[in-house]
């Protein structure tokens, strides 16, 4: 079994940073999450 990587918590901040950029960005939140190394 492959250990992963420890599970990264995103401040409240942070979420809404990554949200905002998809807004302005005009890109789905799934591409932008992807980007940052976030899983919906």
């Amino acid at each position: 079994m492959s250990s992963s990587p420890p599970r990264r918590n995103y401040t409240g901040d942070e979420k809404m940073a990554i949200l905002r950029q998809a807004l302005l960005e005009k890109v789905s939140i799934s591409d932008v999450c992807q980007r940052h190394g976030m899983n919906l």
